[in-house]
This record gives structure tokens, C-alpha cells and sequence, in this order.
């Protein structure tokens, strides 16, 4: 994985954001399907990711 440079235009202003992609059947082995709900933890240099409910 990686983290990708997204570059977002503002009214009056331009930046880069960073920007995380997931996908692959490794996700739907970990027990995340489409549509789930979850939310993100994170501390300094880690994210945590944690299923809501069950769709």
C-alpha cells in the first residue's frame, strides 16, 4: 500500500491532500464487504479500521 498525493481545488487556493486506497479480496477475507459501515482510530503512524455492524 501506499500513500498518493490528491490534489484538491479550493475557491481561491490549490493543495495536495494524501489520500489512501484499499481494495482486494483481502479486504472481503478480513470480513469487509461493499457498502459496510466502519470507523478510523488513528495514533501516530498507524490507522486502525473497525466494522460498524454487519450489512
Amino acid at each position: 500500500m501506499k500513500v498518493y498525493s490528491k490534489f484538491r481545488q479550493k475557491t481561491n487556493d490549490s493543495i495536495i491532500i494524501p489520500q489512501i486506497m484499499m481494495q482486494g479480496n483481502w479486504l472481503a477475507d478480513l470480513g469487509f464487504k461493499p457498502d459496510d459501515a466502519f470507523k478510523i482510530e488513528g495514533g501516530k503512524n498507524k490507522l486502525l479500521l473497525t466494522k460498524l455492524q454487519d450489512n
